[in-house]
């Protein structure tokens, strides 16, 4: 079993931040509260990233210059259930693929989540 389920997504979209969080709520069919869509295996924050910068993300590792990025930890039935969780994380990530031009994650489990060349 994992250690840390936390993860973070990076995501380039040019929806706002509301937009954003309304489309993770219809698609996990979660709550919002404030910033924050509360589900049964996870809770995600949608965060406006402050190091943002457009000219900056063509370089290596330029993901963390999106504008923003998904702060999002298991709820205690996540964590009972990893598997439930990071098949749902899965899906998450898949979705935002196709909302946004790109969606880049940093976890401790990386390789378990698809990455976008694998997925057509």
């Amino acid at each position: 079993m994992l250690e840390d389920l936390y993860c973070k997504i990076y995501i380039d979209t040019l929806l706002s931040k509301e937009a954003l969080l309304q489309a993770i709520a219809n698609f996990t069919s979660g709550h919002v509260f404030v910033r924050t869509v509360e589900t049964d295996l996870m809770g995600i924050d949608v965060v406006i990233n402050e190091d943002s910068d457009s000219k900056l993300i063509f370089q290596d590792g330029g993901f963390i210059y999106y504008p923003y990025y998904l702060e999002i930890d298991p709820t205690s039935t996540g964590e009972e259930n990893s598997n439930a969780y990071i098949a749902s994380l899965s899906k998450l990530l898949k979705f935002l693929w196709t909302i946004g031009r790109d969606a880049i994650p940093a976890c401790d489990y990386e390789e378990q989540l698809p990455s976008r060349e694998k997925v057509a």
